[in-house]
């Protein structure tokens, strides 16, 4: 659902992001599901993209008393909301993988997205509502200055 609201912050047509949203679902659902109906709807005039699943799971442990599978009744529902039409204040955290495992185009991708999301996050006006993004690198050291050092 969070990849049909992307497409459709993108400019996407509403059939556009349910087979984005759909897609993303299929390359990265449970094997789990034994029987699956999950359906994925545009509302409220195209700023909200809606995930409904009525599922069955299959329960291994369970099926020695008789139970072989639950259903699973959910809805999830992404909002299109950004800047001061949130109507909130926002902040978010995000912790980057500095490490080596970052190598080749991973850092460059990884860079892109985090501008990406302060884009979307961050807002020019800030008289009603805030938004702010704190960054943290995830690496195996911490380089802080000498200077702070001797003042911790």
């Amino acid at each position: 659902m969070l990849a049909g609201g992307r497409a459709l912050q993108l400019g996407a047509t509403e059939a556009e992001a349910i087979q984005a949203a759909q897609q993303f679902y299929n390359q990265n659902k449970s094997d789990r599901l034994d029987v699956e109906l999950v359906t994925f709807t545009i509302e409220k005039n195209g700023t909200e993209v809606v995930a409904t699943s009525n599922s069955k799971v299959k329960t291994p442990l369970m099926g020695l008393v008789g139970v072989s599978e639950l259903a699973v009744t959910d809805s999830a529902r992404s909002v299109l909301a950004s800047g001061a039409n949130s109507g909130t204040n926002i902040e978010i955290s995000l912790m980057l993988d500095t490490t080596g495992s970052m190598g080749g185009s991973k850092m460059d991708d990884l860079k892109l997205a985090a501008k990406d999301l302060i884009n979307i996050v961050v807002w020019d006006d800030q008289s009603e509502y805030t938004s702010r993004v704190a960054l943290a690198p995830f690496s195996e050291y911490v380089n802080v200055s000498s200077s702070y050092f001797q003042k911790v």
